[in-house]
């Protein structure tokens, strides 16, 4: 699970990874052949490299709240790295969950089963909003523009995960219909 399908760096955009993760070899086998079918779909294009992520996904994890929409920065269906910003809303049952580990965690904890293939970077994620389950209140988390933080899905595409290349996987989203087809983000 710490390998990344991911498109080429292109200065200046959102989609530039410098300092992603080390490449890997691509191979003719069929090892990412589901992660890059995924990324075909969702960016009609092929990705030119795969990337080793520094960190794995989180072994447990705790439920936050609802999922109401979430905010990303892709170049889907652009050649020449033009990026896009959409915003997603959530009318299903998708629920948002964070890593537990270095803090306690005061409620339930789930161990997730993660697709077992490559995850496949989606975007540029600028935030999202939810509803917690503490208090019920709506929460807008917003992302830093200036030190990415990125959107992946699973290679089936019903989890999303929210990635800082330095701090590793911030949230992870799933439940309902959540589904990434190829016009975007689906539920």
């Amino acid at each position: 699970m710490d390998e990344a399908e991911e498109p080429p760096s292109n200065a200046g955009g959102a989609m530039s990874l410098a300092r992603f993760g080390q490449d890997v070899e691509l191979s003719s086998g069929d090892e990412h052949a589901k992660a890059t079918k995924r990324y075909r779909t969702f960016h009609t294009k092929d990705p030119r490299r795969i990337v080793k992520l520094e960190h794995q996904l989180p072994a447990e994890v705790g439920l936050v709240g609802d999922a109401l929409s979430v905010l990303y920065r892709t170049d889907k269906w652009h050649e020449d790295g033009k990026d896009t910003d959409y915003k997603h809303n959530f009318e299903t049952a998708v629920k948002v969950y964070e890593p537990v580990g270095e803090q306690p965690w005061l409620g339930p904890t789930e161990r997730p089963e993660y697709d077992a293939d490559p995850i496949v970077l989606l975007g540029q994620c600028l935030g999202f909003f939810l509803r917690r389950h503490d208090d019920e209140e709506i929460y807008e988390t917003r992302l830093p523009t200036a030190r990415p933080t990125w959107l992946f899905c699973s290679a089936n595409g019903h989890q999303l995960y929210v990635y800082d290349p330095d701090r590793g996987f911030r949230a992870v989203f799933y439940g309902g219909k959540l589904s990434v087809k190829s016009d975007g983000i689906d539920h």
